[in-house]
């Protein structure tokens, strides 16, 4: 359905999408972004805006169903007050934003918007995403980073030009490797031109340690200004003191009144769909474990058990179950089908006089992991078998990646759709 709409200078409406919007006369503000006749501009099912019009205006609504267009009631939308305050910081001449709040906040939309207004003063710009549990950028468990060269409504529309594997989709004892990813990827966008770096963080907000360690990020990353979005109002005096000694400090905003808050399965289905859009299989890769490190493994990471002591193994768990065996100094490692029984691994464990691991022969299967090529570029990949005898790992990647330096494996594995199994156990190869 298309719906023609007039709406007078500085009138405020909310689309929800999904929908497309035309631009048939006159010119609109959303997210800090200006759009004239003849452009278009499109929001997804997930997302909501406001549009402003800054002068007398006459658009064309495609409307898809679900989707929606409203009113906004005064003291609804944000929207003003998020570009007076973007725009001051630019001007100030802040140039690294750490966008933080909690889930649903609108942190994604911030960091959108203050690349767009600075997008308007000529300046190039760099979009570092470190949320691992709903990323934009890249998928899920990734740090991951790009240049914008063109107004932006969601961070969906990048295509992550460098990644970094995190491992995991809850940022909690995943600190470390995060800030190191943003640190890595910011200095490298800046090294190739960009003036403007946005980080935009997870929705981990809750807690002294959910915050300290976006401070290290702010601080080892050299940025300017914290951008906190919709705070709770017994965290303000908190992000406060933790950010203010930045250069331009803290800028708190407000939240949207009227805001879209994700349901779980909705969270879920926006992670499978960025998952398929950096793992849909296109070549898959034979990697000799011997020659090539297999980071974060523990069977392919130790030396194999062959002979008479592999023999013996094999004939307490079972010659029909048993796959192979390897060991380094505490503990033998056995890749089975299951099951096996606690007594068989008891006995092997005398047997060796070490701690037993058992590894199922299937555990590995479309975990996802992060292929690091002659550049040290890490691409992600799905491991979809191990030849745990052979030391060799086949994996599917969406794209060419010729030599392949290491490969690093996630905890996160996925289902035939990209939705994710549970917790995996410590060892899956």
């Amino acid at each position: 359905m298309t719906l023609r709409v007039e709406l007078a200078e500085g009138s405020l409406v909310r689309i929800q999408g999904p929908a497309k919007v035309t631009v048939l006369d006159g010119s609109v503000m959303v997210l800090g972004a200006l759009f004239s006749r003849g452009e278009s501009f499109e929001v997804a099912g997930y997302r909501s805006y406001a549009l402003k019009a800054l002068t007398d205006v006459k658009l064309a609504l495609h409307m898809e169903p679900g989707s929606s267009v409203e009113p906004a009631r005064a003291g609804e939308e944000v929207l003003d007050k998020w570009v007076y305050e973007a725009d001051r910081l630019l001007t100030r001449g802040c140039r690294g934003f750490v966008v933080i709040g909690p889930t649903d906040a609108g942190k994604s939309s911030v960091a959108a918007l203050i690349s767009n207004r600075a997008l308007l003063r000529g300046m190039r710009v760099g979009i570092v995403d470190a949320d691992v549990g709903q990323a934009d950028v890249g998928p899920p468990g990734f740090v991951s980073a790009a240049h914008v060269d063109r107004k932006l409504l969601w961070l969906r529309e990048l295509r992550a030009k460098y990644m970094r594997l995190v491992g995991s989709i809850t940022p909690h004892r995943a600190e470390r490797r995060i800030v190191a990813g943003v640190v890595e990827l910011g200095l490298k966008l800046r090294s190739e031109g960009a003036e403007v770096i946005v980080v935009d963080t997870d929705g981990w907000f809750q807690g002294l340690q959910s915050l300290e360690y976006k401070v290290d990020m702010a601080r080892y990353l050299g940025a300017d200004a914290a951008v906190a979005v919709g705070v709770p109002e017994d965290h303000v005096t908190l992000v406060d003191k933790l950010f203010s000694w930045l250069p331009c400090g803290v800028t708190f905003l407000p939240s949207p009144a009227q805001r879209r808050t994700r349901s779980r399965e909705e969270r879920r289905e926006l992670r499978a769909e960025a998952y398929r859009r950096y793992l849909e299989p296109r070549v898959t890769l034979i990697i000799d474990a011997e020659r090539v490190p297999v980071h974060g493994s523990c069977f392919l990471a130790a030396k194999p058990v062959e002979g008479v002591l592999a023999e013996a193994i094999a004939n307490a768990v079972g010659k029909e179950r048993f796959v192979a065996a390897a060991e380094d100094a505490g503990t033998l490692y056995i890749v089975a089908r299951s099951p096996v029984s606690p007594e068989a691994l008891s006995d092997v464990s005398k047997l060796v006089k070490k701690d037993v691991q058992l590894i199922d022969v299937e555990a590995a299967r479309n975990v996802v992991v992060a292929l690091v090529d002659k550049n040290l570029n890490e691409i992600p990949a799905l491991i979809k078998e191990v030849d745990f005898a052979g030391r060799r790992v086949a994996v599917t990647a969406a794209q060419e990646v010729g030599e392949v330096r290491a490969v690093i494996l996630s905890n996160i594995k996925l289902k035939e759709d990209f939705t994710e199994v549970g917790k995996l156990q410590r060892c899956v190869a």
